[in-house]
């Protein structure tokens, strides 16, 4: 497979691609880590080991269904 700049910039049909929305782990991961600034604790704790877990599952989604 011969990989170019262009074709790290264009999705499947072509089209060039800037930005697109994060998926749902990604999304998680903001959550997570917004919980655990504004709070202390038992609950600190959990949502800082959510958010580790939202962003393995996210890479692991990157490595095998990712675009680039």
């Amino acid at each position: 497979m011969k990989l170019s700049i262009r074709s790290f910039f264009t999705d499947k049909t072509g089209q060039v691609v800037v930005w697109q929305w994060p998926n749902p782990p990604l999304m998680a991961w903001v959550v997570f880590v917004i919980i655990g600034k504004l709070t202390h604790g038992t609950v600190q704790r959990g949502s800082a080991l959510l958010a580790v877990i939202a962003l393995v599952i996210w890479d692991l989604l990157e490595i095998t269904k990712g675009a680039s």
